[in-house]
């Protein structure tokens, strides 16, 4: 199978400030769902803290447990040879998870130092070479400058499942990511501030077959904003990065080292009081250090429309063009569009509902010595939020994805439920 480079890799540039983790984090983290999975987008009820600590505390601590029902655990399509560690015909499998959170959360005048600590054991009932210890730590230190300046300095571990739909021989493989990270924004005049990020990261696969994935780069950027009220802002920067991959041996089919250029439009505005967009255009330009015939350039982007017609409903609407090397013979790089749509419901206080509707196609293009694929995935899925008492919530969902492609070996049906609790002390 053909693995795009977008996840825990150089395609995500450092977030400009902390964000708590959402609901999707939960639920990965209660194995509800893969970590690469849709679910990091599918935080429909806006942006709960899942943080441990509570307001106004300096530490908090949280104990979750998930159990979730893969129909589908290796994404193989329907005439593939299951895995010989299985048994015949096996698919299918029971994963729990179990997941210990400990943060500390304290201010310093204009300044914060926030640390989580969040280790989990995942286990596999019936496909117990799966089973392995994750988790995500991270240290975050920020403050204000001046009226609307700030900064902040970041360092995140990270070692989670990546989704078998995009490994070359889904086996099983767990990546580990070690990122570093800095960002500035310094006020140049009313509403305008100069804003510039960078981050270094290390990257490694455990499966032998992933390993070519492995890398080590940095990325860094400066631009303008413009902010005129809070929550309104646009952003122009450019972007420079390069990543070197020490297991690959340069060829036509697979360069080790690249840099990359980009220059990008981004923003968040808010139209009117239940309407808001949010959107992102850049160029990107890939050179590689040694086969020209890899580079690749493009225009990618997404927007996204949110309305909140009533304080208890909510919908949002997204598009998006996506460009992202490719790490096998197919293709030199790929090229995804989509739309999506979730919706989202507070029925009551303490009851929330969400949805997800995706659709997306993925071409191959560039240098190729083999058949280029054109894939189709389609995904749906709902879930629930019930936060019964001030120190337990649960969380259940349900989705469907279905990829249809022009090479029938990389289609599969694959049906995730799950449930997941966790109490906050």
């Amino acid at each position: 199978m053909t693995m795009t480079k977008t996840s825990l890799k150089s395609q995500a540039k450092f977030r400009p400030q902390f964000r708590p983790h959402t609901l999707a984090t939960l639920l990965m983290l209660s194995g509800i769902v893969p970590a690469t999975s849709w679910a990091d987008d599918f935080a429909p009820f806006g942006d709960p803290a899942y943080d441990p600590v509570r307001k106004d505390e300096v530490l908090g601590l949280s104990v979750a447990e998930g159990l979730r029902y893969d129909s589908n655990v290796f994404r193989l399509s329907d005439d593939s040879i299951t895995p010989a560690t299985s048994e015949a015909g096996q698919k299918h499998d029971f994963i729990s998870t179990t997941t210990l959170r400990a943060g500390f959360d304290k201010r310093f005048g204009r300044h914060r130092l926030f640390l989580l600590a969040a280790p989990s054991i995942v286990r596999y009932a019936n496909f117990d070479q799966l089973n392995y210890v994750g988790g995500d730590f991270l240290a975050d230190w920020s403050g204000l400058l001046g009226t609307t300046g700030r900064y902040g300095l970041n360092y995140e571990h990270i070692k989670v499942a990546t989704d078998p739909a995009d490994q070359l021989v889904p086996t099983g493989n767990r990546a580990t990511k070690d990122q570093i990270g800095a960002d500035l924004a310094v006020p140049t005049g009313p509403s305008w501030q100069a804003v510039t990020a960078w981050h270094a990261d290390h990257t490694r696969n455990s499966s032998p077959t992933e390993q070519g994935g492995d890398n080590d780069g940095w990325a860094g950027d400066a631009g303008i904003r413009y902010a005129p009220v809070a929550g309104d802002n646009i952003d122009l920067r450019y972007r420079h990065s390069r990543y070197t991959y020490p297991n690959v041996i340069p060829s036509q089919l697979a360069d080790n080292s690249y840099k990359q250029n980009e220059v990008e439009l981004s923003g968040n505005w808010r139209l009117s009081e239940p309407s808001q967009l949010e959107g992102r255009t850049s160029y990107v330009k890939r050179s590689h250090d040694n086969f020209a015939e890899r580079d690749f350039s493009g225009w990618i982007g997404s927007l996204k429309y949110i309305w909140r017609p009533t304080l208890a409903t909510s919908s949002s609407f997204r598009i998006f063009r996506d460009i992202g090397a490719v790490t096998d013979s197919s293709a030199s790089y790929a090229k995804s569009y989509g739309i999506s749509i979730q919706p989202a419901w507070e029925a009551t206080s303490k009851i929330t509902f969400g949805g997800l509707l995706e659709w997306q196609r993925r071409n191959y293009n560039g240098f190729s010595v083999v058949f280029r694929p054109a894939e189709r995935t389609a995904k749906a899925g709902l879930n629930a939020r019930y936060a019964a008492t001030r120190n337990w919530q649960f969380a259940f969902s349900v989705s469907d994805e279905r990829r249809r492609s022009s090479d029938a070996t990389r289609q599969y049906s694959d049906v995730i439920s799950a449930l997941a609790a966790e109490y906050k002390m």
